[in-house]
């Protein structure tokens, strides 16, 4: 098992991004490529292999303009969160695994890079009916659900045509190193695998 972390210039994320479709299909109509793309130039890549094969990957985007329109958020249909309350400075998303034991190692990997480059808040929204996902963003990653915060997209629904209604959740870095200290997947990923510079645009506000 191997991690490969890439910026938005790597030939590969078209593909990792088919099988982030592929998941998010099966759970919800509306999710397109086209829509994930408009963040290519804000992303950071991470990548889980297995005998060459890629069981697991996600992303992390980041307020490339520190604006307080950015992420998918500015794409709400509807929403009662506003970003101006928080000083977040990415979102994670775009999560795929082929098989729950390879989600520790890439979460391990994003956020102990994440807490090396930046001190900063994350943001992940998550929907509570998914409880898998739901229970991985709160009981092992520590992000706190924003009270009463919900966030629906036009275009995105459940496979039986329900509005999906996303929960917004944040990760300050307290709560960031202590989801890191407790993983056991240490010795599969060393710190020499997560030797990725970050782009510019990050090291210049958050580094």
């Amino acid at each position: 098992m191997h991690l490969e972390i890439f910026g938005s210039e790597d030939k590969r994320l078209p593909i990792i991004r088919n099988y982030v479709e592929k998941a998010y299909n099966k759970k919800y109509i509306g999710w397109s490529s086209e829509f994930d793309s408009k963040f290519d130039s804000q992303a950071i890549c991470f990548v889980i292999y297995d005998q060459n094969l890629i069981v697991a990957t996600s992303k992390l985007i980041f307020n490339r303009d520190q604006s307080n329109n950015f992420l998918s958020v500015k794409y709400a249909q509807s929403s009662n969160f506003d970003l101006r309350n928080y000083k977040i400075v990415c979102e994670g998303t775009g999560l795929w695994y082929s098989n729950k034991i390879f989600l520790e190692p890439l979460w391990y990997a994003m956020f102990k890079w994440l807490d090396h480059y930046t001190s900063g808040v994350c943001l992940s929204l998550f929907d509570r009916k998914n409880k898998n996902i739901a229970k991985g963003n709160m009981e092992i990653l520590r992000f706190a659900p924003i009270d009463d915060a919900r966030i629906v997209f036009q275009d995105i629904q459940t496979v039986d045509r329900l509005p999906v209604i996303w929960t917004p959740a944040i990760q300050d870095q307290c709560s960031r190193r202590e989801s890191i200290n407790k993983f056991s997947c240490i010795n599969l990923l060393t710190n020499s695998h997560l030797r990725f510079e970050p782009p510019t645009f990050i090291t210049s506000h958050y580094g």
